[in-house]
């Protein structure tokens, strides 16, 4: 059974990033502050926070090497041997990764020569030391917290850390590093050679109001939206023109609590409004600048220098790697995609010598920035296309095959946000997972392409939220895996997505898949057992979706399953239903289900027959396919004209051809319809089988009505 390592806060996908090398993986999703997972699956804070040093004292006893009447300052240091980096310090304090150090503090010694230091304690479970610096002592007390600090030794965490020093100035270790910043919650993420990249925010406050006072600190939000990584983020009433730190209603503002924010100055302390505003109802924006790329130390996630930053136009919609290639793709909302080369990375040149490849086209969501063999891939849903690039050009590689389904795409920025993509580069089948206009889960449609023959196809997927690449580790097999949505959180599911020769979505194996309905009200189908039951194990199959249809395979409505018994099915939302909780028409008996079907569809196709000036009559349609179930055959359906609901449905009949014992075989339809005559007329196959069926060729007989040429 799989076991559960970390759970997101839920309302913005997190970017989970690493390598081999680094050894841990680093989350990030724009609102949480960043996280990471271990090489033991501990889940804890990215980056250590600056101690407190409680006191600084002289020692009342005991014999060190400090000199009586010099002052000595301290500043002191979080530490893991948890999570280390690639290269040792050569002092004493190891490879161990480290934060920036806490404020000066600092004592006289006397004649003992001992100051004893206390640091408090840190909740944080990837922090195991405290490393402690110190000055060279000095005559004055300003001399020495003026520093430089040295690495004197390090000490367990303990509640509280006590250290006693004795060291002489001329032991003392290298110099404090003071460029071990802690990341901020950027949106997006990746790791590339070594270095893990973020950028990109989450601004909030569309739709939302603020309470402000003037005299107090504390802002108050209309809704519970706020989360830890809300630090030092720009806040601004929109109508506010005075005040703040810029004199125009900017201030920084940090977490409370989720409903509440407090006003704070550059150095992090607490700053009154100022503002002309007062009371409830005031609109405003809360942001992280989003403009900004940064990236880490080398091996060393926790630690983030400020130098490590490029400024772009526009904010960061995502960053990739090239495959195969040096080179780290960033998309901005100017739009624009440029180029940084990872070989230059540590140099100037890496910030200054950055390649502009188009003013077109950019990424419109990180997720859907995808690897396709030696090309990257990513969606632009304001240009309505999926693009390509190889790392010199880029190309739209869906206006000629498919342009008009993007019309179709729904246009909420926070859904696009989510779209994604997905590539199973053995069976070489490429997916842009999107979003159908007014969709009821925020990813349900898939714009897919066999990379080996250049056609598109398009698929309902219900409910995607994600998906992401894994390799089994014992059978080394790549697949792509994906998980739902869900309809309240708890009955999301996850699987293999384009799973060989599998025809369900997720449905158990020891589980009744299709049959007869015996009854149903409008939420609850009672179906026939007699041969098997439903599975009810590990919450049954709630989170999948049920399809239901008449006898002959029309009024095809399908339902979310919120709960099972091993005969009953209740749902709780509907599509092709008027009502969207509700069956509509209700289900009667003889009524048919299927769970978790993949359908094979086949058109609809149009046809004139080459003759679009005459009436014609359809009189037969021949269908030859292999590998179907001949007691589920596929289903034939009529569109007369450019009519989008079909006309006719009807079973196929099963003919043999050549061998009986084989399913290579030919299906047909034969019978006089009543349907008036039209020049035009629309086919399409449907088989809900759940096995492999293959199309290999329809022929149709027709009658053509009247002009010169009428015949059968």
């Amino acid at each position: 059974m799989p076991t559960t390592i970390y759970t997101g806060q839920g309302v913005a996908k997190d970017c989970i990033v690493g390598d081999r090398f680094i050894n841990r993986y680093s989350i990030f999703n724009g609102l949480e502050l960043p996280r990471k997972i271990d090489h033991n699956q501990v889940v804890s804070l990215l980056g250590y926070d600056l101690p407190t040093i409680n006191s600084v004292a002289a020692a009342g006893s005991g014999s060190g090497s400090l000199v009586s009447g010099k002052w000595y300052a301290y500043r002191a240091v979080y530490a893991s041997s948890k999570h280390t980096r690639p290269t040792a310090v050569a002092d004493g304090s190891g490879s161990y990764t480290r934060g920036n150090g806490s404020t000066k503090s600092s004592a006289q010694a006397t004649a003992t020569g001992i100051i004893d230091v206390e640091v408090a304690y840190n909740s944080n479970s990837a922090i195991t030391h405290v490393l402690l610096y110190r000055s060279l002592g000095a005559s004055t007390q300003v001399a020495a917290e003026a520093g430089p600090f040295y690495y004197v030794t390090k000490a367990d965490l303990a509640n509280p850390t006590t250290i006693n020093d004795g060291t002489a100035d001329a032991s003392l270790g290298q110099t404090l590093e003071t460029d071990n910043f802690k990341p901020n919650a950027y949106r997006y993420a990746v790791a590339a050679y070594g270095y893990v990249f973020a950028g990109g925010n989450s601004p909030i406050g569309d739709g939302l109001t603020c309470t402000v006072t003037p005299g107090s600190s504390t802002v108050t939000l209309s809704d519970g939206v706020l989360y830890d990584g809300v630090v030092d983020w720009y806040f601004k009433c929109i109508d506010d023109t005075t005040g703040g730190v810029d004199g125009s209603g900017l201030f920084f503002a940090r977490y409370s609590d989720s409903t509440t924010l407090t006003l704070v100055d550059a150095d992090g302390n607490a700053l009154n409004y100022d503002g002309a505003l007062s009371g409830a109802g005031q609109t405003f924006t809360l942001y992280l600048p989003g403009y900004a790329l940064r990236w880490s130390k080398y091996g060393e996630p926790e630690a983030w220098p400020a130098t490590n930053n490029i400024n772009f136009e526009g904010d960061v919609t995502g960053i990739a790697v090239m495959p195969n290639l040096p080179l780290l793709i960033v998309c901005t909302d100017t739009p624009s995609i440029w180029i940084l080369d990872l070989t230059q990375i540590g140099t100037y040149n890496f910030k200054t010598n950055k390649r502009l490849i188009s003013t077109t086209y950019t990424a419109s969501s990180h997720f859907s920035l995808e690897a396709v063999d030696t090309k990257l891939r990513g969606i632009d849903a304001s240009l309505g296309c999926i693009w390509e690039t190889d790392g010199v050009g880029v190309v739209d590689i869906t206006r000629n095959a498919i342009p008009n389904v993007f019309k179709y795409l729904d246009n909420n920025t926070s859904k696009v946000k989510n779209w994604h993509c997905a590539y199973d580069y053995k069976q070489k089948i490429f997916g842009a997972f999107v979003s159908y206009r007014n969709s009821p889960r925020t990813i349900d449609f898939c714009i897919g392409q066999n990379t080996i023959t250049g056609s598109w196809f398009l698929n309902w997927e219900k409910d995607l939220l994600c998906t992401g690449h894994y390799v089994d580790p014992t059978t080394k097999e790549h697949m792509i895996l994906g998980g739902t949505q869900g309809y309240s959180g708890s009955d999301a599911v996850w699987g293999r997505v384009w799973a060989p020769d599998t025809y369900d979505d997720w449905i158990p194996p020891n589980s009744l898949r299709s049959g007869t309905i015996t009854s149903a009200t409008s939420t609850v189908l009672t179906v026939d057992n007699t041969d098997d039951d439903l599975w009810t194990t590990g919450g049954g199959i709630s989170g999948r979706w049920v399809l239901v249809c008449d006898a002959n395979g029309g009024n095809t409505q399908l339902g979310y399953i919120d709960s099972n018994t091993v005969n009953t099915i209740t749902i709780n939302t509907v599509v092709n239903s008027p009502t969207p909780a509700a069956f509509s028409p209700v289900p009667s008996s003889g009524w048919l289900f299927y769970l978790g079907v993949i359908e094979m569809r086949w058109g609809p196709k149009r046809f004139d027959f080459g003759d679009p000036d005459n009436d014609k009559a359809i009189k037969e349609v021949l269908v030859v396919m292999d590998d179907f179930n001949e007691d589920d055959l596929p289903t034939i359906r009529l569109y007369r004209g450019l009519e989008t609901n079909y006309s006719v449905q009807r079973k196929l009949d099963m003919s043999y051809y050549r061998d009986a014992s084989t399913n290579n075989n030919t299906l047909f339809d034969r019978y006089d319809h009543h349907l008036e005559p039209t020049k035009r007329w629309g086919l399409a196959l449907v088989d809900r089988s759940y096995d492999a069926t293959s199309l290999h060729s329809v022929t149709i007989v027709f009658h053509r009505c009247g002009g010169a040429n009428e015949r059968k």
